[in-house]
């Protein structure tokens, strides 16, 4: 699955812009300029994006809704640098390639703040996003006005909120290919001169799956998702605002979404008489028949969060408070052996709960702004994570199955319980200033302090199938080592008790051992340490800042340069195995990155070109080591560099183009005792390998998206628009471990949508055709667990999607 190399002159020939960054609006650079001025939050200010020493990328209400963006995977296909593969436990997010390792344990190095409410774990975005007002993609560490281990970058999400008129829209979509049924609404409802309330809503029903199952005979897997908000904005006076919002989603993925890829030795062979059938067919044949409990695959989330902001503002400073409750419940069943026997399944329940509070202070003293506060945070999070192994069945495949009626009489089935509970507690005091030196020369500093205090229990134990926690009885484990013995009726009818004579004439004597720990000890090769860690403790204080220079060059000219150094706080490890409580620990992350950029806008184009290099100690890696378990580590070092290029061109009054593009070299300089691939393993006979020098994982080095927008009037009324847009990725790695034999080749992307817009009913409707080519490619794979060789399964995408739509306004 190699890539033909691209020439890089070529690629930046084509290069991109994303189709993403146009907030409100004021018409004019110059008289006869086009471009629009976008206006964005970044720094907790309204400010012109071309004025902001950052590289940013910003959408719109309006964008949203044209664009169909439901969810941060669909916006990844639009902000070149943000990348979000959906894994079968615990999503990444990305920016630049700086993301978390695949650990449900794991800050995200990507915050995401809806409402400046900060939800750092991926399971508080499963209902997606819904009647927004803006979304800024902020690249690199923002570590001071927003904090909260975002070394990597910010995601600022912020609501549509009540307006002091009646209006609001119904937008239906319905897709063929797929039987999805999608609405989204909102209504403004003004209750006096100065309340009024905003009622939004999502629902999404997918009736049709990506691939048929062969074991049920049904299309897998199918989604739905429904998603509420009533928010409050109440003028109290002249000088203080409300604004609440309440929130509640739901979502729910019913069946399958992995499928076999290949099964091979280390040389990418094929292994005769496999038992992995159709491999990469895109055809399921996966299920579990009766043995686990759960015994069905799926994801469910159920989150909820409120927030009060209370907001002042007189003529010499403005002050917010906002408070927050965050909390959500996940649970997940997987049928991991993808194969239709009930061999292993994995479930995984998970809640959590986060309070949050934020006094802050802003303003502008002669010519310096400044903006400070206090932040406080507590979040409590609960992991229950079980993987089921049919131990009788499993081993039979090994013994053969002649012996299977034998060893399922000296063996159980039984459960692996991992467990966490832990409380987080954080503190943090910030600063950010910006001061001009000269007339066009401005200088920004800020600065955070932050404490991070984490207590948890941790526990790997052995449970039954129905996930009671036990050691199983005792049963005799000699067969393991004299696998005659399964053919011998005497030691089969006593076992425990059976005098065995070898064939030095020895006598073995019996071998007790509970029964779970017996099969927890075969499938981790006897490195097994059932354990229960009480008390474990760690406390982190790190002082992070940034540092910017602005130079305005002319009036739609600026250049600036950033440097910036923040932390990720560690934690401990959910999957750990180990009895040794600092082994459960992980330690923090350290970034320092340097960020070189020009924002230039002339007639109706716009330029922004950023550079960036990034130094990163200790990166926290996750990675499944095939057999039931994970290897969590900390990367000593790795670096990033790279370029990203946004250009805006309005060829002509009708015609606009916009592309965007990223070149991304993201490498662990230092990582001699990196957990094997599988390919790696079975070539060296070792479970550690040297990654130094390496590129990281989805991390494609090229990146683009070119958009093109036409639009004209028919008539006096009737608006059409069309919209191309080619989103592109270069060869990269699709599995955490950097298993070169499931690399994704480059692929493009094209979509396509038709609007007509009928102004005297302010209705439109749309035709839109997504992945036109109806082009096959995947965004993780993984090793099949506990597979002989080398077995890879990859996560099905959706094929080409038509829709059509509606939405009246009023």
């Amino acid at each position: 699955m190699r890539a033909a190399p691209m020439n890089t002159a070529i690629f930046f020939c084509m290069m991109q812009i994303s189709y993403g960054a146009y907030g409100n609006a004021e018409q004019e650079l110059d008289d006869q300029s086009k471009i629009e001025v976008i206006e964005v939050n970044a720094r907790k200010r309204i400010e012109n994006i071309q004025e902001v020493p950052l590289s940013i990328t910003a959408f719109s209400h309006q964008q949203f809704k044209d664009l169909n963006i439901h969810d941060l995977q669909q916006l990844s296909k639009y902000a070149v640098s943000l990348e979000q593969p959906k894994l079968p436990i615990q999503s990444r997010l990305s920016i630049r390639g700086v993301s978390s390792g695949d650990n449900a344990s794991f800050e995200q190095a990507v915050g995401i703040y809806v409402d400046e409410v900060y939800r750092g774990r991926m399971h508080q975005h499963r209902t997606g996003m819904f009647d927004t007002s803006s979304v800024e993609i902020l690249h690199g560490p923002q570590v001071t006005l927003y904090g909260n281990s975002a070394i990597g970058g910010a995601v600022s999400i912020r609501s549509a909120r009540p307006e002091n008129d009646f209006s609001g829209y119904v937008n239906y979509k319905y897709e063929k290919n797929y039987q999805t049924h999608l609405v989204t609404s909102a209504i403004n409802l003004p209750l006096s001169q100065d309340v009024a309330v905003r009622l939004s809503a999502k629902y999404l029903d997918q009736n049709e799956g990506i691939a048929n199952n062969l074991f049920n005979s049904q299309s897998e897997p199918k989604i739905k998702n429904e998603a509420y908000r009533l928010s409050l904005s109440w003028q109290l006076n002249p000088s203080w605002d409300l604004y609440l919002r309440a929130e509640t989603g739901q979502f729910s993925q019913q069946g399958h979404f992995l499928d076999v890829l290949k099964h091979v030795d280390k040389d990418g062979n094929p292994i005769e008489n496999s038992i992995y059938t159709g491999q990469g067919d895109g055809t399921l044949n996966v299920g579990n028949a009766g043995l686990f409990t759960p015994e069905n695959t799926f994801w469910d989330t159920k989150s909820d969060e409120a927030l009060v902001e209370l907001n002042y503002k007189s003529d010499s400073f403005e002050f917010k408070s906002l408070s927050a409750l965050s909390q959500y419940k996940y649970q997940q069943s997987l049928d991991s052996d993808l194969t239709p026997l009930p061999l292993i399944n994995t479930y995984l329940v998970e809640e959590y709960k986060q309070y949050s509070q934020e006094f802050r202070v802003s303003g502008q003293i002669q010519d310096t702004q400044y903006i400070a506060g206090v932040s406080l945070q507590k979040d409590d999070l609960l992991s229950d994570y079980f993987a089921d192994f049919n131990t009788p069945m499993l081993l039979a495949g090994q013994f053969g199955a002649e012996f299977f009626p034998a060893i399922n009489s000296l063996i159980s089935p039984f459960s692996r319980a991992l467990n966490l509970n832990q409380e987080t507690q954080q503190q943090a005091l910030w600063l950010d200033i910006e001061q001009p030196l000269t007339e066009r020369l401005y200088i920004g500093l800020g600065s955070r302090w932050t404490k991070i205090s984490k207590t948890a229990n941790q526990s790997a134990l052995t449970a039954n199938i129905l996930h009671q926690i036990s050691n199983g009885d005792i049963t005799d484990s000699r067969w393991l080592s004299y696998p005659e013995l399964l053919a011998n009726q005497s030691y089969l009818s006593d076992p425990n008790q059976y005098v065995y004579t070898d064939s030095n004439n020895q006598t073995v004597e019996p071998a007790p051992i509970p029964d779970y720990l017996l099969g927890y000890n075969i499938f981790t090769n006897f490195t097994a340490t059932p354990h229960s860690l009480k008390g474990l403790e760690r406390e982190e204080k790190h002082l992070m800042y940034n540092l910017s220079l602005r130079y305005q060059a002319s009036l739609h000219t600026n250049i600036y340069a950033t440097y910036a150094k923040g932390y990720k706080a560690g934690g401990f490890d959910l999957v750990n195995e180990s009895n040794v409580a600092d082994d459960a620990e992980y330690d923090s992350e350290v970034a320092r990155v340097y960020e070189l950029g020009v924002k230039h806008a002339w007639q109706n184009n716009r330029l922004n070109l950023a550079l960036f290099h990034g130094s990163y100690d200790n990166l926290q890696v996750s990675v499944f080591n095939g057999a039931i378990g994970f290897n969590v580590a900390n990367a000593p070092s790795s670096t990033s560099k790279g370029i990203s290029v946004n250009f805006v061109n309005y060829l002509t009054n009708s015609l606009v183009l916009s592309v965007s593009g990223e070149y991304l070299d993201f490498e662990y300089d230092v990582y001699p005792e990196a957990n094997c691939s599988k390919t790696e393993e079975l070539a060296t006979g070792t479970s550690l390998c040297d990654w130094s020098g390496r590129s990281t994982p989805f991390t494609p080095k090229y990146k683009a998206n070119v958009n093109l927008e036409y639009h004209n009037e028919i008539g006096s009324s009737l608006l059409v628009r069309h919209l191309l847009n080619l989103s592109y990725k270069s060869e990269h790695g699709t599995a955490s471990d950097n298993e070169v034999q499931t690399q994704q080749t480059a692929y493009s992307l094209l979509d396509y949508q038709l609007e007509l817009t009928q102004a005297n009913w302010d209705t439109s409707f749309y035709l839109a055709i997504y992945n036109l080519l109806d082009k096959e490619y995947t965004s993780m794979t993984t090793i099949i667990p506990l597979s002989t060789d080398a077995a890879f399964a990859y996560q099905l995408e959706k094929g080409r999607e038509v829709a059509v739509g509606v939405e009246f306004n009023f």
